[in-house]
């Protein structure tokens, strides 16, 4: 098991416990180690509905777009087009999450809705 992992597994406790700090910081360390391109649409995904869950719309916003980057290029994964979905509800409305949005809504428009789970 890699670090990035262990920070994975540390941040999605600490998510499921409502501290939101110290996931946000575990996954943004997760996401400056981790090496392969599905590793780290997969951390940036949860990075993202992490602070849209924080009530950081910006970051989930910003993190989405670099999720959804990959999940277009390199990585096929309905489970983290559910995990996206979180941030996505959080970012209506907000000027800077519209990008994303119209991102995410093509995306999950394209996956098979039964393959979608958070």
């Amino acid at each position: 098991m890699t670090e990035s992992e262990l920070l994975s597994l540390e941040a999605k406790g600490a998510r499921y416990l409502g501290d939101h700090s110290v996931a946000l910081d575990r996954l943004t360390r997760a996401v400056e180690l981790t090496c392969t391109p599905r590793d780290e649409a997969s951390y940036r995904a949860y990075l993202s509905a992490t602070a849209a869950d924080a009530g950081e719309r910006e970051l989930a916003a910003n993190e989405g777009v670099r999720a959804l980057d990959l999940l277009k290029s390199t990585v096929a994964s309905p489970r983290l087009v559910g995990t996206l979905a979180v941030a996505r509800t959080a970012v209506e409305g907000v000027r800077s999450g519209e990008g994303f949005a119209a991102r995410y809504d093509a995306l999950a428009k394209s996956t098979p809705a039964q393959q979608i789970r958070a």
